[in-house]
């Protein structure tokens, strides 16, 4: 399994390689397609070579963002930029998108799942707010990272296996 802090670390190092990171994250702009294309990048540099865009859910039109087959089984990852004062719509459609993959996950139907946002504009108190909001227990959380010191943009990474939902975990 990939843990998140693992995953967060090695993403924000990514980016920083890229010739056009220091922009992306300095720009108040979404730039999820840029991120999706570094992400499965950086993953198939790390070895998984069953990277795929788009994974549609099971008995849905829904689709995540990527898909990757690895030893353990299948990976799927949702990925969201939030940018403030331009984003009231995905404020609504992550936490569905996330219930989906943790519902996805529960049911057996992946190995793991995994969140990426990025967050501009907001205050460290406001993200850390959404943050709680967005990936409560039972969901493993890296983050909020800068991909450079002196650029706004923060990094969240969460992740969720069958070891994080299973019954004997719940809260008495």
């Amino acid at each position: 399994m990939l843990q998140s802090e693992l995953i967060g670390e090695e993403f924000l190092r990514h980016v920083a390689t890229r010739p056009s990171g220091f922009v992306v994250c300095s720009a108040g702009a979404a730039f999820e397609a840029w991120f999706q294309v570094e992400l499965a990048h950086m993953l198939l540099m790390k070895g998984l070579n069953s990277v795929r865009f788009g994974y549609h859910y099971p008995d849905s039109r829904q689709k995540a963002d990527l898909a990757v087959e690895a030893e353990w089984g299948l990976f799927v990852i949702e990925l969201k930029c939030f940018v403030r004062g331009a984003d009231a719509n995905k404020m609504k459609t992550w936490p569905s998108q996330l219930n989906r993959l943790l519902n996805l996950v529960e049911s057996g139907g992946a190995a793991q799942g995994m969140a990426v946002s990025t967050y501009f504009g907001y205050s460290e108190q406001k993200t850390g707010d959404l943050i709680f909001k967005f990936h409560p227990s039972p969901w493993r959380n890296f983050g909020p990272r800068r991909f450079y010191e002196n650029a706004p943009l923060r990094l969240v990474v969460g992740t969720v296996t069958p070891l994080d939902v299973s019954p004997s975990n719940e809260v008495q």
